[in-house]
């Protein structure tokens, strides 16, 4: 069994080496020593506890090499574990500095969100920062629902800021954005003022293009019919 796991850490450690990045192959060669130490640490604390004729002096070595082994694969195992959470961990980071829109990562488990972290987009938009309540850093009017609310309802919401406040008057789709402790989160808001001024504007538009066309519309259909109706050769051709 030593023997194997022996192999395989070092064909493990071999793939790493042509294949994988170098942090990844670093983190598992301190997870390998790492746990090497606990293996030897282990059997100088097992040969220490047993009595004086309870390990055979021909065990030993067996019992050393079984340990120490053993803890290396087990490293190489937390390193490897801990090397992949490290770069998943990096891109999220990345994702969230990079967003275009305003976002904090933030901490609920006090029952109010609390700003932890926010990305560029968040600090030219907003007055906040870590240690802020996330409600005073996004202020909201006062006719519509509060950002609590918004937040904790299924699916997108949107709130609109008071004309007061530095980035308002503007209409925002906020959404939360889980992550792997259920205390914290990440809020994001996007800004879709000028989206739905646009909306509101098609909609005017469509109105009153509806309303002139279908009113000359009815002009010329009821000259038509009109025309049809008298029985004269130049009216019908009108």
């Amino acid at each position: 069994v030593s023997f194997v796991l022996a192999v395989a850490v070092c064909a493990f450690g071999v793939l790493l080496w042509r294949r994988g990045p170098p942090r990844r192959a670093a983190a598992v060669g301190r997870g390998v020593v790492a746990g090497a130490v606990v293996g030897a640490a282990v059997f100088v604390l097992a040969v220490r506890a047993a009595n004086p004729d309870g390990v055979s002096t021909a065990a030993l070595p067996r019992m050393a090499t079984d340990l120490i082994t053993l803890g290396a694969a087990a490293g190489a195992v937390v390193g490897r574990t801990r090397a992949r959470f490290v770069r998943e961990r990096g891109r999220a980071e990345a994702l969230f500095a990079n967003l275009p829109s305003p976002a904090a990562y933030v901490d609920h488990s006090e029952g109010s969100r609390r700003i932890l972290a926010t990305n560029d987009a968040f600090e030219s938009t907003f007055d906040g920062g870590r240690g802020d309540a996330l409600a005073d850093a996004i202020p909201v009017a006062d006719d519509g629902p509060t950002l609590a609310a918004a937040l904790d309802a299924d699916g997108l919401a949107e709130v609109r800021t008071p004309p007061a406040s530095n980035a308002g008057p503007r209409e925002l789709v906020v959404r939360r954005v889980p992550t792997g402790s259920p205390d914290r989160e990440y809020v994001i808001a996007t800004d879709v003022t000028d989206d739905r001024r646009r909306e509101r504007r098609l909609s005017v538009l469509n109105r009153v293009l509806r309303h002139d066309v279908r009113s000359g519309v009815n002009v010329i259909v009821g000259h038509a019919e009109a025309l049809a109706d008298s029985g004269d050769p130049e009216d019908l051709r009108a």
